[in-house]
């Protein structure tokens, strides 16, 4: 029902059913209103198609068929005082045969010519009539029309939202060949039905039987529960509400004339079919000239070649989809899981909550970052193209959408570990060639106040740990990559600035070999001056102690 929901049928919903009803009708959560939406429903479009014929068929001299050639041929057959009534009768069966067919006729031919016309055409005479073939074979408890039906419902499963039904259904079917004769034989007598009254056409299901018998036990129950007592003061009670509500109409000036009179159900739903025909007159359900798929009421919406394409052809897919699942089951007699067949309708894709939260959020973002670069560009008169330059290779190490990881180096060696497993297979020799030393590391590494009291101390300390290892190894190169400490203008100089102003930091100071340790590392570190002093202090002591050392390594 969704499908023809989206075409069209949901205006007609919104404009006689409101609140509550139409939202029960619109999701088919209560049976009762969307049965009887579904049947008035399906019967206006249906006299209109039939009026739309009797008009094309008049406009074209096709056999003098004409409504009013055919209400004076009626007339005239049940006007006519020779014919007994079961001659009336077999006259107008002959008639409407006569009719019916040329009305098929017309209808295929329509069909070929309007996209519009066979979608409507296929509710009406396909999934409608099976709706209330399938309604009308349990009230009358028919088992080969309630078989008939099911066969065409579990193939219009396979492209619903319904995938419990599209594998349960072929599956009952097929369990149905394998009972016993006196089950079925059970089963065509009306053993599958409840009549709770015994009248005819009104059978029930079992679940809904169910629901009936519990209702009358429960009105039973209730009444029955009252005592003497309760009894008195309902007695009492009922006449006081009575003269409430009647002062309450007279404040509220109800006049209305019939306001004590009730409408009858089948008034009603013939008030209904003539209100939905008078909105169906208006829309597009049913040309004669030639035109692609459109929605009924809404001319403006474009369909693309995908959605025309499977609205037209629901049967087909639906016919190939429930092949395809009967015979992978059939393979090995599995009850596999079955995906239904998704159909492009005429409803667009609707954005989760928390995906239009996160464009939102992406879309202040990029806002935010583009006023904070034109700022950038007005201060440092500069061309917005000029600060955008960028280098060939990566400045660090990136995931799969090309996004930096940011974390400790552990988290680093991690990440190599997953994506070269087999470089940390092989271990490396002891004796390397040559060694590349992160020296911003070295410099993190925090002094010990029992052996380093002064920086010279320090300095000896850091070279011993990292330097004199390699040399004692024989090794031809060792490198120490410092941060550059005054880089050009760059994204993270920008951030570095931006820290700074936040962070608090301790006051610069000079250092030199005979400066004390500071009391707090990384409070000493985190002034930018003072990194810049202990790289370059580390960098020529370094040098000096590396030429004493590979002396001493000579000479050795």
């Amino acid at each position: 029902m969704k499908l023809y929901l989206d075409a069209g049928l949901k205006e007609l919903i919104e404009l006689f059913h409101h609140g509550a009803v139409g939202a029960s009708v619109m999701q088919a959560t209560n049976f009762d209103k969307t049965h009887h939406f579904f049947d008035a429903g399906v019967g206006s479009i249906y006299f209109q198609q039939i009026s739309a014929i009797l008009k094309y068929a008049e406009e074209n001299d096709l056999n003098d068929q004409s409504e009013e050639n055919y209400i004076k041929k009626v007339s005239f057959i049940l006007q006519n005082q020779e014919l007994s009534q079961d001659e009336k009768i077999q006259q107008h069966l002959d008639l409407m045969s006569h009719f019916s067919l040329q009305f098929r006729n017309l209808c295929c031919r329509l069909s070929e010519q309007n996209e519009n016309w066979k979608f409507w055409h296929d509710f009406i005479h396909y999934h409608g009539f099976i709706y209330v073939s399938y309604f009308l074979s349990i009230r009358s408890g028919n088992w080969h029309l309630r078989n008939y039906c099911l066969k065409h419902v579990a193939k219009t499963a396979q492209i619903t939202d319904c995938k419990f039904y599209s594998r349960f259904l072929p599956f009952h079917i097929a369990d149905l060949k394998s009972f016993p004769k006196s089950t079925i034989e059970h089963f065509e007598e009306g053993g599958w039905v409840v009549n709770i009254l015994g009248r005819n056409m009104h059978s029930q299901g079992l679940d809904e039987a169910h629901e009936s018998c519990i209702n009358r036990e429960v009105k039973n129950a209730m009444s029955n529960f009252f005592t003497l007592s309760a009894l008195t003061k309902l007695v009492h009670y009922i006449p006081f509400r009575a003269k409430v509500l009647g002062n309450i109409k007279d404040q509220l000036e109800c006049k209305r004339k019939d306001f004590n009179n009730s409408v009858n159900r089948p008034s009603f739903e013939i008030q209904n079919i003539t209100s939905y025909r008078e909105n169906i007159e208006s829309g597009l359900f049913f040309r004669y000239e030639n035109g692609q798929l459109k929605h009924a009421f809404n001319s403006k919406v474009v369909l693309t070649d995908i959605q025309r394409s499977d609205l037209l052809n629901l049967q087909k897919i639906a016919q190939e989809h429930l092949g395809k699942y009967i015979k992978i089951c059939q393979s090995d007699g599995i009850f596999r899981y079955n995906n239904t067949r998704k159909i492009a309708t005429f409803s667009t894709k609707t954005h989760s909550i928390s995906k239009v939260k996160r464009e939102l959020k992406d879309q202040r973002t990029e806002n935010s970052l583009l006023r904070k670069q034109i700022a950038w560009s007005k201060e440092q008169n500069t061309p917005i193209s000029d600060l955008q330059q960028f280098i060939s290779l990566p400045r660090a190490i990136v995931n799969h959408d090309s996004l930096p990881y940011k974390g400790d180096k552990s988290k680093t060696l991690g990440i190599y570990h997953s994506r070269y497993p087999e470089a940390f297979e092989n271990k490396l020799h002891f004796k390397p060639d040559c060694v590349i030393i992160d020296g911003m590391f070295i410099l993190n590494s925090k002094p010990l106040k029992s052996s380093n009291r002064l920086f010279a101390h320090f300095l000896v300390s850091l070279f011993n740990r990292w330097i004199i290892p390699y040399i004692q190894l024989n090794t031809k190169e060792i490198h120490i990559v410092f941060d550059d400490q005054s880089p050009q203008l760059s994204p993270k100089d920008i951030e570095r600035k931006r820290r700074d102003e936040k962070a608090e930091t301790t006051a610069k100071i000079l250092i030199s070999e005979t400066t004390k340790i500071p009391s707090d590392w990384q409070a000493f570190l985190h002034n930018r001056e003072n990194k810049k002093q202990l790289v370059q202090l580390v960098s020529e002591k370094f040098l000096h102690f590396a030429k004493i050392a590979l002396i001493l390594a000579r000479a050795l």
